[in-house]
């Protein structure tokens, strides 16, 4: 209690009708005394609105909220948490993007500031590296700064399904036509609906430097909160045979056979497209994703080419209207991160009159700004064009969908025909998708899968389930493969997949001699499961279709009581034993500070049946892994390292030869609880998880790290805090770069993205 840096609130809701008490006083107490704000919410107040004024400015929180529906109360409701939730420690949750090229190499990296009551100014940085040891260079440019030096007017900001084409209709021009979207939940004035439209361009209407200027400028970037940045050039896909027995199975065989050097060579980019400019995406709590050139002119390069806002976000913007004076409220907004990829549209559909054709495609989810996502065709990045978005609406109980040609579609979840589009189950959409070709009905098809999305791990209704989607007809809902919660556990939670999916392809490994991909969710309930989209059956027989058949690999047994909840993707290998291997660990990422009654965990763990599918009878579990200083034998299924201290992974392992880095948080162990914990990076060895008796560990500064990128025998990471001086680490701004120190394995085959251009 009574912490500056702890927010503790009460939320009052009544109707109003109150005598006699100290409840003011009451109120005035706990703030002033105990940190304790109250926020006063009238439902359906009638004429005791003196109440609730004399409640919030008692208890600090100044202004009322008043409602009048259930919806209004769901608004205003809304509007108060924003405002609770609003701080944070972090500064930038983001990985470095590093790139190489024929100029140089490069990292971008994105950060932000937490402001009060307004929006979080973000920040996207590109850096050189200096070439003599990899160390962070000189700033190229910073994409704020470019935005800064534009005027709102002449931004191009679009979104779809207004029946209005171009890359700058998100305009007053277009009020009539945006005013029903923007405020779904009320009937606004034309001022109302300006105010919004101007503020998201970029004028400062709500006034939130208290100056009385509403037509100044503000600042244009919002925070780029868990949006990974990606950068997309040349189209450069090959189609040349690499001599391996699976080729036939790979994307590059595909390629040769469907023309795709004649798209590489051809002018459908807006020019050669071979010479496409280096366009740099990122979402944004703005509400917009971002395109910004990547040169390293002075004059374009971090220039912002256009922002999108999809139409399953424009409901939300309204959010960002405060009801008090001179403040706003920070949403999430585009806060998901993308997958890039070309493809080839060979099963059009009937709605759409293009000729079967190569288009790259950009496919995004909006996180923690809702239960949706979304598909670009960025194969021109100066003409991007809307593909389909979808939104499962769970407080309204349907599913939306904005087709091809932006005609809004709307289906009851309730309704027995909802089949095609029952994303029902759809909770945040935290999941990267990830593109890949399977086989279906015998002929190949260009599909996205990605897991049912965050739920808090106690909503049943959505968030348990992995989803198979069509990209080639707008969307349309392929499979939906449900992940139950464990049952046969004292202290269950509700399941969900808020990770990335791990899919292995015939593109990542020459063991994978299948079309399709052996696919591995990792929930929150501490589960891996595999499931079977490849053309192969458990028996080995090749089939039209997936069968997709699931088994649950492995369990960490985790539960409310352990907070042993996994958040981020596994990274999977195959070391020299010949041998998949899985890496993967826990922690509660939704509350960082919290110090949990057990350890949490990393591990390695390999399936010993890849590349084939077979149905596991027993969930493995650490009964049958081994951790320090004893080494997993060919028996055992792998290995695991307890983590001390309270500590919880914050990103995603990355594996380095036969090194596995990882990064985890340690709360504060200060006296002074306002203090930020430790941000400490590990190393682990692939096949042990020990180092010498030991994982290897050093604590780089205060704060979050985000994941390890490995490039040229360096590692390079973001903190979100303050960075310390540690040998063998050096850092600029918040970049930390240090040495590898893996070694190459001797034998063995390797899963691996084709490029940094193409994600899946």
């Amino acid at each position: 209690w009574n912490l500056k840096c702890s927010n503790n609130y009460l939320i009052v809701i009544s109707d109003g009708y109150w005598w006699g008490g100290n409840v003011n006083n009451l109120a005035y107490s706990m703030w002033k005394h105990q940190n304790i704000k109250t926020f006063a919410v009238g439902f359906n107040s009638g004429g005791f609105k003196t109440n609730y004024v004399n409640l919030a400015k008692s208890g600090g929180t100044t202004t009322p909220l008043y409602a009048d529906s259930e919806k209004e109360l769901f608004k205003k409701l809304n509007d108060t948490l924003k405002q609770i939730t609003g701080s944070v420690s972090y500064n930038t949750l983001n990985t470095p993007a590093v790139i190489q090229k024929d100029s140089g190499d490069y990292i971008y990296q994105s950060t932000f500031e937490y402001k009060e009551n307004e929006q979080w100014p973000g920040h996207l940085v590109k850096y050189k590296l200096n070439p003599s040891d990899g160390s962070v260079g000189t700033k190229l440019w910073d994409a704020a700064e470019k935005l800064k030096n534009t005027k709102p007017a002449s931004r191009n900001i679009w979104t779809a399904g207004l029946n209005v084409s171009g890359t700058n209709n998100f305009t007053t021009t277009y009020r009539n036509e945006l005013k029903a979207s923007l405020f779904p939940n009320s009937i606004p004035t034309d001022t109302e609906v300006d105010d919004l439209i101007n503020f998201i361009r970029g004028v400062d209407t709500y006034d939130e430097d208290s100056d009385n200027n509403k037509t100044e400028e503000r600042h244009k970037l919002n925070d780029i909160y868990n949006s990974e940045l990606m950068i997309v050039g040349s189209v450069n896909g090959t189609t040349a045979d690499d001599g391996s027995t699976n080729f036939q199975k790979k994307d590059a065989y595909y390629r040769s056979i469907n023309k795709y050097d004649e798209f590489k060579n051809g002018t459908s980019c807006g020019g050669k497209c071979s010479e496409r400019k280096e366009v740099v995406y990122a979402g944004s709590n703005g509400g917009m994703l971002h395109a910004f050139d990547a040169s390293d002119d002075s004059t374009n390069g971090g220039k912002e080419l256009w922002g999108y806002i999809p139409p399953n976000l424009l409901g939300k913007l309204s959010d960002i209207i405060s009801s008090t004076a001179n403040q706003t409220n920070s949403i999430y907004g585009v806060d998901g991160s993308m997958a890039v990829k070309d493809i080839y549209y060979d099963d059009t559909p009937t709605n759409n009159k293009d000729d079967p054709s190569w288009k790259t495609i950009l496919l995004g989810g909006l996180g923690a700004g809702g239960h949706g996502y979304f598909a670009l065709d960025i194969t021109d990045y100066n003409s991007p064009k809307h593909l389909f978005a979808i939104l499962n609406d769970p407080f309204n109980n349907r599913m939306v969908h904005w087709d091809g040609n932006e005609g809004l579609n709307v289906y009851g979840c309730s309704n027995s025909n909802i089949r095609d589009w029952d994303y029902c189950e759809l909770g945040e959409a935290w999941s990267t998708p990830k593109i890949i070709r399977i086989k279906h009905e015998g002929k190949d098809k260009w599909v996205a899968v990605f897991g049912g999305g965050f739920n808090g791990a106690v909503n049943p209704n959505y968030g348990s389930a992995v989803f198979v989607m069509d990209l080639e007809n707008e969307g349309k809902l392929l499979k939906k493969i449900g992940i139950a919660s464990t049952s046969n556990r004292l202290d269950t939670i509700v399941s969900s997949i808020p990770s990335d999916l791990t899919v292995i392809t015939a593109d990542g490994t020459d063991k994978a001699n299948y079309s399709g991909a052996m696919v591995y969710a990792a929930d929150l309930g501490g589960k891996i499961t595999k499931i079977n989209m490849t053309d192969t059956d458990s028996s080995g027989n090749i089939t039209s279709s997936p069968t997709y058949s699931k088994t649950t690999l492995f369990s960490a047994e985790s539960g409310t009581n352990n907070e042993r909840y996994i958040y981020h993707e596994m990274e999977a290998t195959i070391n020299d034993d010949d041998t998949l291997w899985l890496y993967f660990g826990t922690g509660d990422m939704q509350k960082l500070e919290t110090k949990p009654n057990t350890s949490n965990r990393i591990y390695g763990i390999k399936d010993k049946d890849f590349p084939n599918y077979k149905s596991i009878s027993t969930a493995g579990t650490i009964s049958q892994c081994k951790t320090a200083p004893r080494c997993p034998g060919s028996n055992d299924l792998g290995w695991y390292i307890n983590l001390k201290n309270s500590q919880k992974l914050t990103a995603s392992p990355t594996i380095d030869n036969d090194l596995i880095h990882y990064t985890v948080y340690e709360p504060t162990t200060s006296s002074n609880s306002c203090d930020k914990g430790n941000a400490i990076k590990c190393t682990a060895k692939d096949k042990c998880g020990h180092v010498g008796g030991s994982n290897k560990c050093a604590t780089l500064g205060k704060g979050v790290l985000s994941k390890v990128v490995v490039h040229k025998g360096k590692v390079y990471m973001g903190i979100s805090g303050e960075a310390k001086n540690v040998a063998g680490f050096t850092s600029k701004d918040n970049l930390i770069k240090g040495d590898s120190g893996s070694t190459a394995k001797k034998s063995g085959g390797k899963v691996q993205l084709e490029g940094w251009r193409e994600n899946y």
